[in-house]
């Protein structure tokens, strides 16, 4: 098994935080079942799919949802390999104490979503929605699943029919799922946590009998609340609390608008915590293709909506990005880093920072990465802006967590290489390790036959989930 190493800075962090069970998970990683191989391990940067049992990186050539993890049959489609580490990675921390890091392969480990995934398909036909696990979130209730569907549009009348999402919780340590909460929306894709331990979620593409979009809300201890209070929301993307206020951002539409096509990427407010909203931004999408703002985050003294404009063919033509500050909802200016940053990925850090992932679109093919925070934050710019080193890599998702020993607090970056190909770095909390952008080091790099949609770490591993719903666990140990 492949391994880099790594250096431990005094005893407060350890690189990847990976908590003291690693060496415990170490017997169960040799005994684990090798079966499904639409997730494999890299071999010096080449995917050994074709030569270990005939996986491509086209999802159509294995049907992951299918194994059962068990092996036997399916170790003939068993395309994984030893990892290949990442030998030469600057250290993220700098000590005298090297550490060894390796992982296991990755096998299918849960499918946390199947009774949701079957009541989708048995409603609407397996062939119309793609139901995918589009978030993992650490919560002081627990890891947080965001999931909805994908895929072919739906009449109407097949909309009416999707199942509701639920408001399920992860125990990383077992791989055990939860229903905390059943929701009135067809998705729950992304949940926020605020400073003050409120989580929030927005209701994401509404139902077509809803004339309002809906938020949900968890306080501190609970319980869930349902707002359907923003007006002519088609679907909704993102939520954030900001100078007193609470903000929505997402789509709009009048029942009129939506008959022909017609909406436009939207920001709500609302006074009162969400029990009214208005209108406050509206850019329309010109009659043809599609107009939201997807993400929320914080820079400097504004509030800017990140979104996307796209023809009736999914092209990217505009960028409805918005700064929101003193009552107003302004275009950002034109030397702004994010001007023509086109985001994939918005995702919090552990150090309340944000990390922004996408392309650059005056410099096609060329990937971006920004982590954004409060204005003045140590070794951030002026606006709370400091460009990372995507080495060639475009952000997925992040998951950021606290582990072991006490006070190691690390954000784990899922990053897409190419089609088909990914990478697992580890960055440290703001100001903390070598380099201006914070350092970072690479983890694990991979092939995967299905698109992978989020990352996280427990049970001993690294945990990956995969467009169709399923879990995948890559066991971690440590060597002296």
């Amino acid at each position: 098994m492949a391994s880099v190493s790594l250096r431990r800075f005094g005893t407060a962090l350890a690189v990847c935080a990976l908590s003291a069970a690693c060496a415990a998970s170490c017997a169960e990683a040799q005994s684990a079942s090798d079966a499904g191989a639409a997730i494999s391990d890299a071999d010096g940067g080449k995917a050994n799919g074709v030569a270990d049992g005939g996986v491509t990186a086209d999802a159509a050539d294995v049907d992951v949802g299918a194994l059962d993890g068990q092996g036997g049959d399916d170790a003939s489609v068993d395309a994984i390999v030893d990892a290949t580490m990442d030998a030469n990675a600057k250290p993220i921390l700098a000590d005298t104490s090297p550490l060894l890091l390796q992982f296991g392969k990755p096998t299918l480990w849960q499918k946390p979503l199947a009774a949701w995934i079957a009541a989708t398909a048995a409603a609407v036909g397996s062939g119309h929605v793609e139901p995918e696990i589009t978030s993992l979130l650490a919560t002081p209730v627990g890891v947080l699943i965001g999931h909805g569907t994908r895929g072919a549009k739906l009449s109407p009348a097949q909309a009416a029919k999707l199942p509701a999402a639920e408001v399920r919780i992860l125990d990383l340590a077992t791989g055990s799922t939860t229903s905390a909460y059943a929701s009135a929306d067809a998705s729950l894709r992304r949940f926020r946590l605020e400073p003050d331990g409120t989580i929030f979620a927005p209701g994401g593409r509404s139902f077509p009998t809803a004339t309002k979009g809906s938020l949900y809300r968890y306080p501190v201890g609970g319980p869930w609340q349902r707002f359907e209070t923003v007006p002519g929301a088609l679907w909704l993307h993102d939520v954030c609390s900001f100078g007193g206020a609470l903000y929505v951002a997402g789509s709009a539409a009048l029942a009129a608008e939506q008959a022909v096509g017609e909406h436009s990427a939207a920001l709500w407010r609302s006074d009162d915590g969400g029990n009214f909203f208005e209108q406050v931004s509206k850019n329309w999408n010109g009659g043809t293709g599609i107009a939201e703002l997807r993400w929320l985050v914080p820079v400097g003294d504004a509030l800017v909506g990140l979104g996307r404009k796209t023809s009736a063919k999914g092209v990217v033509v505009e960028l409805p990005h918005i700064a929101w500050a003193g009552g107003k909802a302004l275009p950002l200016a034109p030397n702004h880093p994010l001007k023509t940053v086109s985001p994939e990925a918005v995702e919090p850090t552990i150090d309340g920072a944000f990390l922004i992932g996408g392309q650059d679109l005056l410099a096609p093919g060329d990937a971006v990465l920004l982590r954004v925070g409060a204005k003045g934050t140590a070794g951030l710019g002026p606006e709370g802006l400091i460009a990372l080193d995507p080495l060639g890599a475009t952000l997925v998702a992040a998951y950021p967590f606290a582990g072991q020993p006490p006070g190691a607090k690390l954000t784990l970056m899922l990053e897409r290489i190419a089609e088909g190909q990914y990478r697992v770095r580890a960055l440290p909390e703001a100001g903390v390790g070598s380099g201006a952008d914070g350092g970072g080091v690479t983890l694990w790099t991979g092939a995967s036959a299905v698109a992978l949609t989020v990352v996280a770490y427990g049970h001993g591993g690294l945990v990956f989930g995969a467009a169709d719903g399923s879990l995948w666990r890559a066991p971690a140990s440590w060597k002296p």
